[in-house]
């Protein structure tokens, strides 16, 4: 399986950061001010969303549906919102990890791989797992650096073919050898996984997609550039936040259908069933996606109020509060109780504080 979240979004997002950091410097734009236009485009899409689901699971049980396929759905999608949660530590790094490359390269990559190693080595012998959790800055700033080599264009096919091969064999020898998991995601019932708390194994898969990227990059630039993919990828990049957001409405209206309308009980993961099952899902999905997204696309944009020019203080204030509401979200998933709001409210506000302080 391959590393959770969209490796190949992530991968597009570092360089994205590293050109538009680099920039927005260019044009003597504040760090603050990018902080703040980032955290905008970020975390906006997030709150009609939450705010939908929110509402949802509330008015569901008032109208008496069971709690238990409810909570499933609310805690599903609130996972899904971890890709945002970690990319709001990675824009608060950038302004601060971008420079340390600049001047020592590959080894702040090798370093915060040291880190998460150590991580590792802590948490399994020590038995507290939430030792683990500070992977979750080893980790993804660890492979967050080696985008930014990527598109600093640091990497060649030689580097890359390193990282890809390198990166296998590590990930390989620590799953026969080591106590991880080949569970990459949490998705299925296993024992462990190397999702939460991230892990080495999933810093040695980043670097394995990243070394992939490098080697793949010119035939893929060349298909790219074809009409027809063009006209594809034209219309479908700007609803990619969108799908990623809301595909799990959808998902649960045709599980729901599936599971509880028509009886048909979810075949045991990696069987022919259980393929027959997510291919029958999979062709239910598609056009409810397209349709919704094609809706909800317009939440991409953040309205024209959310603009102004924060200090340092409130920029950082806005980034620790739509981070900490998008952990919440994650944790609590946006089903009912107090939780769910309250990881809401500090998202708006975060975005509040965006907007910098109004002059008299």
């Amino acid at each position: 399986m391959g590393l959770p979240g969209h490796a190949t979004d992530l991968l597009r997002r570092r360089r994205a950061n590293l050109i538009s950091l680099r920039s927005a410097a260019a044009g003597g734009v504040a760090a603050t001010t990018w902080l703040a236009r980032r955290l905008r485009r970020l975390a906006w899409p997030v709150v009609p969303l939450a705010a939908v689901w929110i509402a949802a699971t509330h008015l569901l049980a008032l109208g008496g549906v069971p709690e238990q396929p409810v909570s499933v759905a609310a805690d599903a999608v609130g996972i899904v919102l971890w890709f945002l949660a970690v990319y709001v530590l990675v824009v608060v790094a950038t302004p601060v990890l971008l420079p340390v490359q600049d001047r020592f390269g590959w080894r702040v990559a090798a370093a915060l791989f040291a880190g998460a190693a150590l991580v590792d080595v802590v948490r399994f012998a020590t038995g507290v797992d939430a030792v683990g959790y500070a992977n979750v800055v080893f980790v993804w700033l660890g492979v967050h650096q080696l985008g930014l080599l990527y598109g600093a264009g640091a990497l060649r096919p030689r580097q890359g073919a390193v990282l890809a091969a390198g990166g296998a064999v590590a990930a390989a020898v620590l799953m026969l050898t080591g106590p991880y998991s080949p569970n990459m995601t949490g998705v299925f019932a296993m024992e462990a996984s190397n999702a939460g708390p991230p892990t080495l194994v999933l810093a040695a898969l980043g670097a394995v997609q990243v070394g992939a990227a490098v080697l793949l990059r010119r035939w893929i630039a060349a298909w790219a550039d074809r009409p027809g993919p063009a006209r594809v990828l034209d219309a479908v990049c700007p609803t990619l936040m969108t799908v990623y957001l809301w595909h799990m409405v959808p998902v649960s209206l045709v599980a729901a259908v599936q599971v509880y309308g028509l009886g048909v009980d979810t075949p045991d993961p990696m069987t022919v069933p259980w393929l027959v099952w997510g291919l029958a899902g999979t062709a239910a999905l598609l056009p409810l996606t397209a349709v919704l997204a094609s809706w909800a696309v317009r939440f991409e944009t953040p309205p024209a109020r959310l603009s102004g020019v924060p200090g340092p203080i409130r920029a950082l204030a806005a980034a620790a509060l739509v981070g900490g509401g998008l952990g919440t979200l994650v944790a609590v998933g946006l089903g009912a109780g107090g939780g769910p709001v309250l990881g809401l409210l500090a998202v708006v506000a975060g975005l509040l504080l965006t907007r910098g302080p109004r002059r008299t």
